[in-house]
């Protein structure tokens, strides 16, 4: 199967007139712009990955801290201790 590739203009019928040398011209300024969009894009994204990375790990710290309590691990333990005694009881086996 051949690829075929079109080139679909979202300009106006106006400027599709203008000689190739304009085409061209506008199309080195507009890729350009766009260009420089994207790297605008990009830089606030990587902030955003940074910002969102710091705020997370500052949750995690004060979420650890809450819940480092010698009630709360105790209460884990057994937890697993009754899960474990169900899944390797005779009947599971």
């Amino acid at each position: 199967m051949s690829q075929h590739r079109s080139h679909v203009s979202t300009c106006p019928i106006a400027h599709q007139q203008r000689s190739n040398d304009i085409d061209i011209e506008e199309t080195v300024s507009n890729d350009s712009e766009k260009d420089k969009d994207a790297n605008r894009n990009q830089n606030s994204d990587t902030s955003n990955s940074c910002t969102r990375k710091r705020d997370r790990a500052a949750y995690m710290r004060q979420y650890r801290q809450n819940n480092n309590s010698p009630y709360k691990k105790l209460k884990a333990t057994e937890q697993q201790r009754k899960y474990r005694q169900m899944t390797t009881s005779p009947q599971k086996k």
